[in-house]
């Protein structure tokens, strides 16, 4: 599946995805920054490429009948930029053979997960008390999709947010919590 990302999708999701292999266009790639949804939809259409998109006017679209080669949909702020990575890539090798045209696919789950209690100290993947440059940057390659949360156990669950980045880079300067 060939993937098109509308303007209101972070850039490191599109970077996260190359990294897996997906191909997938940008709104300000292909030159339609100030283009109106029905336009991006036509250009993805035109394309080939399935829109991936965390606005709803793409569903009125989809409602008004417009034709397109698909829409893949998720609330913005659902999920993480890594998350979102590991959701579009495993959809993509899913449907690879799938035609999915003229539907609408939801990448996101109804129900809220239950908040994970915070670990001892944020960024300490081998449980050592410490956090160490390579674990910063584990951190964030989970966020951008390039890394598996399992690669820092300590606790983050299925992502690292920015601010969880944040405490572990104050953790690094400052030492962890009770050290």
């Amino acid at each position: 599946m060939r993937l098109h990302l509308d303007e209101h999708v972070s850039p490191a999701i599109a970077i996260g995805l190359r990294r897996r292999g997906v191909d997938v266009t940008t709104t300000l790639e292909a030159g339609l920054r100030a283009a109106s949804d029905e336009e991006q939809l036509r250009y993805a259409t035109a394309q080939g490429r399935v829109v991936f998109t965390h606005d709803a006017d793409f569903l009125r679209l989809h409602k008004r009948r417009m034709a397109h080669a698909g829409i893949v949909y998720c609330h913005q702020g659902q999920y993480s930029v890594g998350e979102v990575v590991r959701r579009l890539t495993a959809l993509a090798h899913r449907r690879r053979r799938t035609d999915i045209r003229n539907q609408v696919e939801s990448l996101c789950v109804v129900r809220t997960p239950m908040p994970r209690p915070p670990p001892a100290c944020v960024g300490d993947c081998s449980g050592n008390g410490q956090v160490t440059d390579d674990e910063l940057m584990t951190m964030v390659d989970i966020t951008l999709g390039a890394a598996d949360a399992a690669s820092c156990p300590s606790g983050l669950g299925a992502e690292a947010t920015v601010t969880q980045i944040a405490a572990a880079v104050n953790n690094a300067l400052n030492g962890c919590p009770g050290s």
